[in-house]
């Protein structure tokens, strides 16, 4: 182990398909699966001493602080309605959810669904 994440080396990796209405719950899932299928195949090799080792890559990527309770506020004056569908799923379930605040107080958005425009001719 290191202090920081992803900083060693990769001994198996899988892509795991993110679709366009995804939840951060629904990710984690798919992630869970492919885990298990890596280690399945690659714990015969690591435990023999015959596994291939890839050097992590630190430049292909990048790191977010944490979340902070104020990550999930929707800005509706501010976001665009695909930006904001990408936040209500990026702090869905299992995490405290997009919000905002009405007259009425705060109103938590688990879930959102893009519509395409389509123009009104009269």
């Amino acid at each position: 182990m290191v202090k920081k994440p992803d900083a060693r080396a990769i001994v198996g990796q899988m892509a795991v398909p993110i679709l366009p209405n995804d939840t951060a719950a629904e990710v984690f899932s798919k992630v869970v699966v492919a885990a298990e299928l890596v280690l399945n195949e690659t714990l015969p090799a690591i435990v023999s001493g015959s596994i291939n080792i890839q050097k992590m890559d630190l430049t292909q990527g990048s790191y977010f602080g944490g979340r902070k309770p104020q990550d999930g506020i929707i800005d509706w004056k501010m976001m665009g309605a695909r930006q904001i569908h990408n936040l209500v799923r990026a702090v869905s379930h299992p995490y405290p959810g997009a919000f905002s605040y009405t007259p009425r107080g705060k109103v938590v958005i688990w879930r959102t669904i893009l519509a395409e425009s389509q123009a009104l001719f009269c």
